[in-house]
């Protein structure tokens, strides 16, 4: 079921004011806004549990130096949440120096610095894993069997971040060209992807399946209304544990690691995963690349050397 719950509103002084030019000037996305929403209410939940004034003068280095040590002792968070964090706070802080709410001198994110990235192997499925996975939503999923799975087909053989498959519409599937018009939050900008047979197929009996088409947006609810980040987690979840694969940490998002891994395994050439992507450098991208180590060491044993 897709829910969508309301929360209180930040009450830290220019917050609306930060999201609302994040939105429109820097065409950020609703991942973005929300995140930066759920960041906020954590930072302001820490000042109101220590009797601290919600308050831009309450936040100087020392204050968010012990902000990011509750987050990673307490709150036990990992090295790239709390670097998130730290950039959302960051962003806000620019912006309220930028708009001479604060001087350059006050803004104390200049002096703290986010913890190094770590560099993980990307977790995926495999190709059975997926097999099964939407094997499981055709048996077990009932009247939304067919939706259903084509939301599930449609990330693992596209790549789609959730924002870029949730804002899909109809009219950016064409069935005669077999292709999908993509809209990226950042920017707002497009690429065309091309619909493999299986996915062309899953797709087709979902519209033949939605006749009459009442609604612009491609998935709906029940309640004929667009899907929504949580619904769709939820699906997700379900179906992982239908098919017997919890507890291997697989997300929603894992599927769009999925996508790539098996692009490169199968010796897809890194920059054509990179446009598919939909990543704006290699430095995106390039975390699959030791995930064709075989397929290099086989190429490497060919050379005349490598047997002596």
């Amino acid at each position: 079921m897709f829910v969508h719950e309301k929360k209180e509103k930040i009450k830290l002084e220019y917050f609306d004011e930060f999201l609302a030019y994040m939105t429109v000037e820097r065409n950020a996305s609703k991942f973005t806004i929300s995140s930066y929403t759920s960041d906020f209410r954590i930072l302001e939940e820490y000042l109101k549990e220590r009797n601290m004034k919600v308050s831009i003068e309450t936040l100087n280095v020392a204050t968010i130096r012990t902000f990011i040590h509750f987050l990673r002792l307490e709150k036990e968070y990992t090295n790239e949440t709390i670097r998130r964090k730290i950039y959302a706070l960051g962003s806000f802080f620019k912006f309220l120096v930028e708009n001479e709410y604060i001087g350059m001198d006050k803004n104390p994110m200049s002096k703290i610095r986010a913890p190094k990235k770590e560099e993980k192997l990307p977790i995926y499925l495999s190709e059975k894993e997926i097999r099964t996975l939407l094997d499981t939503i055709m048996k077990t999923g009932g009247k939304d069997a067919i939706r259903d799975k084509a939301i599930i087909s449609l990330f693992a053989m596209t790549g789609l971040r959730r924002m870029e498959l949730i804002n899909l519409n109809w009219e950016d599937v064409d069935f005669g060209q077999k292709t999908i018009k993509v809209t990226m939050g950042k920017g707002k900008k497009q690429r065309i992807l091309p619909m493999p047979e299986t996915l062309y197929q899953d797709l087709l009996a979902y519209m033949n399946n939605s006749l009459p088409i009442t609604n612009t947006a491609l998935f709906i609810t029940s309640n004929n209304k667009r899907v929504n980040f949580r619904g769709m987690n939820n699906l997700f979840q379900k179906y992982i544990k239908r098919a017997g694969l919890s507890g291997k940490g697989y997300t929603l998002h894992k599927l769009r690691h999925s996508y790539a891994s098996l692009l490169v395994q199968q010796g897809v050439d890194i920059s054509i995963v990179k446009e598919l992507m939909g990543h704006s450098d290699f430095n995106s991208t390039k975390i699959y690349v030791h995930l064709n180590m075989n397929n290099l060491r086989d190429s490497v044993d060919k050379h005349p050397l490598s047997h002596i």
